[in-house]
């Protein structure tokens, strides 16, 4: 049961040593998949919708990855709580899961092609097996079952409930001085009916931008003036960008050649592909988002993907740039660094993808913040996703149980 070998070795920057990265994509404790876990996908109904359950319901999320392997493997999950901070709860596993504590995912699917072989693995929650009874933020842990080494977590969330007692606006501001041309002020308005809630103790309100849920902003304003609802929402100074812009990659098939792909070479290890270089000034970045969607079927195939970029102005081979994507799971590891090609003054990294369409950002790393813009801002039409959720602390557990949701889209 041994791996295949990759081209490319994944590390992340952040360790536990380290301190979090600052405006990261991704969670701390949130582990990245080594380079041999490809394509993954948390959601509910289909690919690209948020991973969010109602508590009680028949909703079920569905988690799909492919591993890079010579054959089939068998997987352990397990779950953990979180506070609306996506720090670890101190509840037990027992207080939040009915039934086994952890579940396995065996079975995989060969893929047809062998440069690489790969395995497909699905697995669906909750089930018959495992049932979760608390409402909150969740992570899903992925083991390896043979020697228990932990490969990736994704985190979700459960709500208790509906969203008709919340409303959600935004509102466009300009020239804010936040270092973006626009920005959003997102309001929200939480009608809650249990007379034992200290509304200024017990309740929060967070706000995320395009399924960043480690990029979530608490508001941090707050009026109560009125029985039983509560206005909360975030201060100018806190407002999200709105000119967020995301590139689209489109692989629909590997050996048919398209608008993005300059070279094509049909190598017996793995296809390689090399794009067209990205001249982000002169670029259509559109309303794509920032979720993916990697082919499914046996017959998808991998390919190793040479990104280039033209560099902007203020942009050269010593900036700490890096390629984040979907198909990356928007980690920042040394492996997506870009660098200076002697031949003709491109920067460029390297990637793994599946046949299949994806979005992705070239981001700066510098004194350990993570900064898209201004170099990924669009000064055409954006479209941002925006969700809000009501968090109530629960004070005989003493944790945070997320009450309610509600998702809304802002054009500019």
């Amino acid at each position: 049961m041994g791996a295949c070998s990759s081209p490319e070795i994944t590390s992340p920057l952040q360790t536990p040593s380290q301190p979090a990265l600052i405006n990261a994509y991704t969670l701390p404790g949130q582990k990245l998949p080594p380079a041999t876990v490809r394509s993954i996908e948390l959601f509910r109904l289909h690919p690209g919708t948020e991973p969010v359950l109602r508590l009680g319901s028949q909703e079920q999320l569905t988690i799909q990855f492919d591993e890079l392997a010579r054959s089939s493997n068998q997987f352990r999950v397990e779950f953990t709580h979180h506070n609306y901070d996506w720090s670890q709860s101190n509840l037990i596993p027992n207080q939040y899961i009915r039934g086994f504590m952890n579940d396995f995912i065996q079975g995989g699917s060969p893929g047809r092609f062998q440069n690489p072989q790969w395995f497909a693995y699905e697995y669906t929650f909750p089930n018959e097996q495992l049932r979760l009874l608390l409402p909150g933020n969740y992570m899903i842990h992925v083991y390896r079952q043979e020697n228990s080494e932990k490969l990736f977590s994704m985190p979700f969330l459960v709500a208790q409930e509906d969203d008709d007692r919340l409303d959600v606006q935004a509102e466009t501001l300009y020239n804010t001085g936040s270092g973006a041309a626009r920005s959003h002020q997102l309001f929200a308005t939480y009608r809650y009916e249990d007379p034992s809630v200290l509304p200024r103790n017990d309740l929060s309100i967070v706000f995320v931008q395009n399924q960043f849920w480690s990029r979530f902003k608490v508001a941090d304003q707050a009026d109560f003036s009125r029985d039983g609802v509560g206005r909360l929402y975030l201060s100018r100074a806190e407002s999200f960008h709105a000119d967020e812009s995301f590139l689209q990659l489109d692989l629909g098939s590997i050996e048919n050649y398209s608008m993005q792909v300059v070279d094509f070479d049909q190598d017996q290890r793995i296809p390689r592909i090399t794009l067209l270089p990205d001249v982000l000034a002169f670029l259509n970045f559109g309303t794509g988002g920032a979720v993916g969607e990697p082919a499914s079927g046996p017959n998808a195939r991998y390919a190793l993907v040479r990104f280039q970029l033209d560099p902007p102005s203020g942009i050269n081979a010593q900036t700490p740039l890096y390629l984040v994507g979907s198909f990356n799971n928007w980690g920042i590891s040394p492996q997506y660094r870009l660098r200076e090609d002697s031949v003709n003054g491109l920067l460029s990294t390297t990637a793994v993808l599946k046949e299949g369409r994806y979005a992705y950002q070239y981001v700066t790393l510098q004194d350990r913040t993570v900064s898209s813009t201004p170099l990924m801002e669009s000064q055409g039409a954006t479209v941002q996703e925006y969700i809000a959720l009501v968090y109530r602390r629960d004070q005989n557990l003493q944790a945070d149980v997320l009450a309610g949701w509600k998702k809304i889209r802002v054009s500019n």
